[in-house]
């Protein structure tokens, strides 16, 4: 099979908040560090310095853009670590690239180099980058990750990854950061392997804060490692996220929080007994090999999967209506929800033992057994009947009388049972709908105002929309008309 040269999951948003930053000049902060308290980097060979020639704007194609300066580290031989902030407007197909002349995906304006300095150092050709598939340019610090492979090794070692959860300890430690970001002491300083130590002031399920006023990260930093030694040598615990400026409380990405599931599998797929390469291994592996399931990262889309194949193109998030598994991200399956079996969405899988199960808005997690879980709209589901409307069109049946989803009977037994504690529906004639009779308990004045299911921007299958309210807002999808069960 073969590979894609770029796989990156999202595309089309314009790459918002800076923190490798471009200029440098006046409009550069100096009232912060930035690793620029401490002294020039020795140790860490293996942390690189890139620099991006970004694409055109669309607004102005004719003017050049200002270079972005973001650091990175190799992780395995060939594989490098960084930033998805870094790389990710350069890997899509739809830009201009820095030519002028030639689309996306733009790899050749793309400069990774390993050296004491920015522009020291043989430059790296990439084989291939994978950008995070959830990571979203409108949301800072949200799965901001990167994973390269580069044509040649370069002589430098890698570092080693730390993979273990860390723990509550580690607040008041300090961990040593480094990167090619601007100092505050001298702007000529810029673009300089430096190293800081930077205490550690909370942990974060994702992220690790850590830095002051004066030891912190800062432009040019992002995507830069933070390293702790637990024993047996430094490890990378972190890489810098996405910041605007000289921040002294920045926000670090746990690298723990990745390995499993982006950072293993991308070099797993390359390096080992387990690599992508036409053979089935099933021992033996620290990531499942590729090669044994079709559904795996394999670089082929397969639909008819249990869940998203993530070689498929962004698909529907919990809460979107859906057909079948096979379009469900995060895990989800495509399930109907229990006050109205025509009406399928996707669930989300969670911990039914869990505090806080960290289900969507308008879910509950159900325990499905086995330790296992599932995200589930609580009833009445929304735009079912007795579901909070203000307006039609927040209602499958796109009837919303009395403040409440109603569907349209005959008789009262066509009316489904009322939660508990309320009066019964019952069937009437409608006040919205001339000559149709709908289910009706007690009048309600008012009404809830909550829109249907969505989440991030509504994604229906097969198209992308934002992550943004994935994780910000509540669910809210309009619907158009009824979906029946696929049998």
């Amino acid at each position: 099979m073969s590979r894609a040269t770029v796989i990156a999951a999202l595309g089309g948003l314009w790459l918002a908040g800076a923190g490798c930053q471009s200029e440098l000049d006046g409009t550069v902060s100096r009232t912060k560090s930035a690793i620029s308290m401490g002294t020039p980097d020795g140790e860490f060979p293996g942390v690189c310095g890139i620099t991006t020639r970004l694409p055109r704007d669309p607004d102005d194609p004719d003017t050049e853009r200002d270079p972005q300066y973001c650091s990175c580290t190799l992780v395995a031989d060939r594989i490098v670590l960084t930033a998805a902030h870094c790389l990710e407007e350069n890997t899509r197909a739809d830009v201009t690239c820095n030519d002028g002349v030639a689309t996306g995906p733009c790899l050749d304006d793309i400069d990774i180099r390993f050296g004491s300095s920015f522009g020291a150092g043989t430059r790296q050709e990439l084989d291939d980058i994978r950008i995070h598939r959830y990571f979203d340019p409108d949301i800072a610090q949200v799965n901001d990750i990167a994973m390269v492979r580069l044509t040649v090794a370069p002589a430098q070692a890698p570092v080693t990854l730390n993979d273990q959860p860390l723990s509550a300890d580690l607040v008041g430690e300090s961990i040593l950061l480094v990167g090619f970001g601007i100092t505050e002491a001298d702007l000529d300083d810029f673009g300089l392997r430096r190293q800081v130590d930077a205490t550690v002031s909370s942990i974060l399920p994702e992220h690790l804060v850590a830095g002051n006023a004066d030891f912190t990260s800062c432009r040019g930093d992002n995507g830069g490692p933070g390293f702790y030694d637990f024993g047996a040598g430094p490890a990378q615990v972190v890489l810098n996220s996405t910041i605007s400026g000289c921040n002294p409380n920045a926000r670090k990405t746990r690298v723990d929080a990745y390995t499993a599931e982006f950072i293993y599998p991308f070099i797993d797929s390359y390096i080992g007994p387990c690599a992508l390469d036409g053979a089935c291994v099933e021992t033996g592996c620290r990531s499942p090999d590729p090669d044994c399931d079709v559904c795996s990262q394999d670089g082929v889309c397969e639909e008819d999967c249990d869940t998203r194949d993530f070689d498929c193109p962004l698909g529907v998030f919990p809460g979107g209506d859906c057909t079948d598994d096979g379009q469900c991200e995060l895990g989800g399956r495509c399930i109907a929800a229990q006050d109205d079996p025509d009406y399928l969405y996707c669930s989300q899988p969670c911990d039914p033992t869990a505090d806080d199960p960290e289900c969507p808005a308008a879910m509950a997690c159900t325990d499905l057994g086995g330790g296992a879980g599932e995200c589930e709209f609580t009833v009445p589901s929304p735009g079912s009947q007795g579901y909070p409307c203000d307006v039609n069109n927040q209602c499958r049946s796109s009837i919303c009388e009395e403040g409440i989803c109603v569907i349209e009977c005959s008789t009262d037994a066509d009316c489904p049972d009322a939660p508990a504690g309320e009066d019964p529906y019952t069937c009437v004639p409608s006040r919205v709908v001339d000559g149709a009779s709908v289910c009706i308990g007690r009048i309600i004045t008012g009404g809830g105002g909550f829109c249907a299911p969505s989440v991030a921007g509504r994604t229906r299958a097969g198209t992308t929309g934002g992550l943004a309210v994935l994780f910000l807002a509540a669910l809210a999808i309009v619907f158009t008309g009824r979906r029946r069960r696929r049998r």
